[in-house]
């Protein structure tokens, strides 16, 4: 009986080890397939439709970059009290506290205070005012738009900045170059009291 039950279970165990060789090379070849690439699209389109929600009950306009920006998916979306909103692109870097690639951060608009350190006055990106103040900002409608790169000081990441810059438009809606609102407060003279020109 005894060799009986050794050669069951022998056999029991070759058929264990089998399962898991076939099963091991069923989920390489499913990882190896373009089905990572649309569960990656599907997880983007889940965060876009997050934003969208944000947008429905934002009384401001939220902008982002769609689906994707460059080589960095939209992987995450935030809201906080006040009104911020982050479209988070990327994969978040670091241990304890994480940076994303790019972060474009919404919020309505409010003037810079008078105690503001740091702020540089640019030229206009598409038509609206845009400063530079750990990252780059531009100022449309009612919105506030921050739009920070990982090694904010270099320039890739300003470069980046600009590029993404360039790209905005409103959540859900299609890509466009226009030139973006006016904004709707006459903020120039803040901006102009407390950032000093570029060049």
């Amino acid at each position: 009986m005894s060799s009986a039950w050794t050669r069951r279970q022998l056999t029991s165990v070759a058929a264990g080890v089998g399962a898991c060789v076939v099963l091991g090379a069923l989920a390489l070849s499913y990882l190896g397939t373009p089905l990572m690439t649309q569960r990656r699209d599907s997880d983007s389109g889940a965060v876009e439709a997050r934003l969208e929600r944000y947008q429905a009950n934002s009384a401001y306009t939220l902008y982002y970059l769609g689906r994707r920006f460059q080589e960095w998916p939209l992987n995450d979306a935030s809201h906080e009290r006040g009104g911020r909103v982050d479209a988070l692109y990327g994969e978040c870097e670091g241990s304890d506290t994480c940076g994303w690639p790019v972060n474009v951060i919404n919020t309505p608009y409010e003037p810079l205070p008078t105690d503001t350190h740091g702020c540089r006055l640019l030229a206009p990106i598409r038509g609206v005012p845009t400063v530079y103040l750990s990252g780059l900002w531009l100022f449309t409608g009612t919105s506030s738009i921050q739009i920070s790169a990982l090694d904010e000081q270099s320039v890739a990441a300003r470069e980046t900045e600009i590029a993404a810059a360039k790209a905005l438009r409103p959540v859900g809606g299609a890509p466009s170059t226009r030139v973006l609102p006016t904004p709707a407060h006459n903020l120039m003279a803040n901006l102009e009291g407390i950032c000093r020109p570029t060049g």
